[in-house]
């Protein structure tokens, strides 16, 4: 039974979960030490049996770090736009440029905007302040000003405020290329913002829409994607782990209810999946409860992933009340019964007003398909998510 304990208490760490619980039988006086540097503080809740160790959250207490974005070329007489990204978040920006006049130098913005008129490379750098005070300089920024045009390169496209976002919320959309010579046009497809000229482009989003923006100048042009998820709000959440595996994160936010239905986005072979969903904060419910998610379009596809406390977890999942198993799958459909509070031998426990996740990918692509159109390893394999909440929550 020591070593049933050891097992289980591994599978926890190495969940890194905001909130977790198990259960062990082990040898009087033992103990083990949890380490999450995410956390300041750990609290213990619950009847004796079901306990619940949960993460208290560290609040930033830094100032922000920052790097400039935009384009590393810009043509002669030209107006060259530079932004800040900054983490933790600035309140107030302060700009410096080593030579050729002060357009940037002069400005206290999350922007700014510089012209040159000769061959030149400006080095620009900016320091953010919060309220935890000003943040180091940023590493150098150099622009080559010629009358050279460059094509556009590395361009990508930011959401503000991110995915998900609820029904009726105005997004705006910006691109970033890394390289390409400045002035751009842009024409975007897709959704509500379909045949809009500007950068940012700016609309409405009243479902999941997806597309692309042309960016161009005289040297050609690249077409980055772009993707908006809806979801009733959950807010947005951190999807590095899943930029990490070159994985492109699409998150829906399943509402707590019997029978929940979500037609979740269509799944590529680099699309993660990640079903968002909050329990209630009822203590009392001793039903079970199931999540699951149905491809309902496409070829049958082997998955990977997990239900799990962390967002883009693909292999480790919920441990699973008096069982050394977890809820990491790899299967077509899953589908997980859990209970709420009150611990049910073989089922995840979860916690009582905490987000959860049922993270899923195309880990394992169906055989290659000629025709494109019957394969996730070339298509897209649209999902049917359905929660239904124990009985009593």
């Amino acid at each position: 039974m020591r070593r049933t304990f050891l097992r289980q208490a591994l599978v926890v760490l190495a969940a890194c979960a905001a909130s977790f619980s198990w259960t062990a039988v082990h040898a009087q006086g033992a103990s083990f030490q949890l380490v999450d540097t995410n956390c300041s503080d750990f609290t213990l809740s619950g009847p004796v049996g079901a306990r619940v160790l949960t993460c208290v959250p560290i609040v930033s207490n830094n100032p922000p770090s920052c790097v400039v974005t935009g384009s590393s070329s810009a043509a002669l007489g030209s107006n060259l736009t530079l932004t800040a990204s900054c983490a933790p978040a600035a309140t107030s920006y302060a700009w410096t440029q080593d030579t050729g006049g002060t357009g940037c130098s002069s400005s206290t913005s999350v922007t700014c905007s510089d012209s040159q008129a000769s061959n030149t490379t400006v080095t620009y750098k900016v320091t953010g302040t919060n309220a935890n005070g000003p943040g180091p300089q940023s590493p150098a920024f150099p622009v080559a000003w010629s009358n050279t045009v460059v094509k556009p390169s590395g361009c990508s496209v930011t959401n503000s405020p991110g995915n998900p976002v609820s029904s009726g919320t105005s997004v705006s959309l910006t691109v970033n290329c890394s390289n390409g010579t400045a002035p751009f046009t842009y024409a975007w497809t897709g959704g509500p913002v379909a045949n809009q000229t500007t950068n940012p482009a700016v609309a409405t989003f009243n479902s999941a829409s997806s597309g692309n923006v042309t960016v161009t100048n005289s040297a050609g042009s690249s077409s980055p994607a772009w993707s908006v998820s809806t979801g009733g709000g959950g807010g947005n959440i951190d999807t590095s782990a899943c930029t990490a595996l070159g994985l492109n994160a699409k998150v829906i936010t399943v509402a707590w209810g019997s029978n929940t239905v979500v037609n979740a986005p269509t799944m590529g072979p680099n699309d993660a999946l990640i079903i968002q969903f909050t329990t209630s904060s009822v203590t009392t419910a001793t039903g079970k409860g199931t999540i699951s998610a149905y491809e309902y379009a496409g070829p049958t596809t082997a998955r990977a992933g997990a239900l799990s406390a962390s967002p883009c977890d693909f292999s480790v999942g919920l441990p699973k009340y008096q069982s050394a198993n977890t809820t990491w799958f790899n299967y077509q459909n899953p589908s997980f019964s859990f209970t709420l509070f009150n611990p049910l031998r073989n089922y995840p426990t979860l916690a009582p007003n905490t987000t959860y996740y049922l993270n899923i990918t195309n880990f394992v692509p169906a055989p290659p398909d000629p025709t494109g159109t019957q394969n996730c390893n070339v298509g897209n394999c649209p999902m049917q998510t359905t929660l239904t909440k124990p009985s009593g929550s």
